[in-house]
């Protein structure tokens, strides 16, 4: 972005009340009831310089974000109410401003209402699905800014749309969806009650809680999931930390972390696994010849491996005696050995390939659960 003098905002404001019942609202039969409507839009423009950062708070709408090459953010912002009733209509649509907070350090935008008193829309629940709902608000921000610039959203009951973006990146959304195209600069997103889409990311961190997301490809990314359905095509390093969550990878070169009542699936690994798991399920179909590490822990989780003949590699098993085992015949084992007679653990050690060549490790500690290796 370009330095540039920090100038006073321009300001537009596009009142329209369309009246088609006494000249005044919007009525529409409906299921033997009328509707009213109101509605506003608002432009505002704000010059930005290069340490400038943006916020947008919302409820209850559409949030489009949109690169331009400007040195400058534009707000396109449409507020419609409508209600069966005319008080309610005209109380709710009082109740609702855009509030513009602007210096050239800082650009903060938010949806605030005002009606605190009763709460209806401060807390209104989801009124998308609410069937039993006589008045709605929709705020759908459009906000054109340069690709670059530091972006803090929050946004609950709506949807989030944004191509590609470098800058720094902080999205809190709920009870919405999210697609983006490429993400490539450090990115922090919590998202809970949606559905997820990107192409790429960069640095990522996520919180997913009741989602369902699929990332195309990402570099770095830490990730804390709850009750989530999670696809990845490719990725290089993963961090996870994973309840009750479905997820399935296409390739990855490493991952660390820890499952508990999850399913993990991956199809192809490159070089390293270290991860405990409680009750659940982790499947690797296919394990490179050039792997470095599997360290696996586990209880209560059925584990499937599938390494290729030409790998070289040390084993290493520690199971109880409950545990079902399985290991392929091609792995030579050298020695098994009873280490606690109480608690009936066994440790088995093997490998496979030429010692000169056996630069991998497979470690695996299980508890009950199954372990296979194929």
């Amino acid at each position: 972005m370009k330095h540039k003098p920090f100038n006073p905002t321009t300001m537009k404001y596009n009142f329209r009340t369309v009246a088609l019942c006494l000249g005044l609202l919007t009525v529409s039969v409906a299921a033997n009831a009328q509707t009213f409507e109101k509605s506003l839009d608002i432009s505002r423009t704000f010059p930005v310089m290069e340490m400038t950062s943006l916020q947008v708070e919302n409820k209850y709408g559409t949030i489009n974000i949109i690169p331009w090459e400007k040195d400058s953010v534009r707000f396109d912002i449409a507020l419609k109410v409508t209600s069966s009733k005319i008080d309610r209509l005209d109380n709710t649509f009082k109740s609702i401003a855009i509030d513009f907070t602007a210096n050239e350090y800082f650009i903060i935008t938010r949806t605030v209402f005002k009606n605190q008193k009763n709460r209806f829309l401060a807390e209104l629940t989801d009124m998308a699905s609410s069937l039993l709902s006589t008045t709605n608000a929709q705020i759908d921000y459009t906000i054109y800014l340069p690709e670059d610039i530091e972006l803090t959203i929050d946004h609950k009951f709506g949807n989030l749309y944004t191509t590609n973006l470098t800058g720094k990146l902080n999205i809190t959304l709920s009870n919405g969806d999210m697609r983006a195209n490429n993400l490539t600069g450090p990115v922090r997103i919590y998202h809970e009650f949606g559905n997820l889409i990107v192409n790429e990311l960069q640095n990522a961190t996520i919180e997913f809680n009741y989602a369902n997301a699929r990332i195309n490809k990402a570099e770095s990314l830490a990730l804390k999931s709850r009750a989530t359905t999670l696809e990845i095509d490719d990725i290089q390093q993963l961090d996870l930390n994973s309840r009750r969550d479905q997820i399935t990878i296409n390739h990855l070169m490493g991952i660390t972390g820890d499952l508990s009542f999850s399913s993990l699936e991956m199809q192809a690994l490159n070089k390293s696994l270290i991860m405990h798991s409680e009750y659940g399920e982790i499947a690797i179909n296919q394990i490179d010849d050039s792997f470095n590490l599997i360290d696996l822990s586990s209880t209560y989780t059925d584990i499937k491996l599938m390494v290729t003949h030409e790998a070289a590699f040390d084993f290493e098993l520690i199971h109880t005696k409950e545990s079902d085992v399985s290991v392929a015949g091609f792995i030579e084992i050298t020695n098994t050995e009873l280490l606690s007679q109480d608690n009936e653990i066994i440790k088995v050690t093997g490998y496979q390939g030429k010692e000169g060549n056996r630069k991998s490790k497979i470690r695996i500690d299980i508890k009950s659960g199954s372990f296979k290796i194929i």
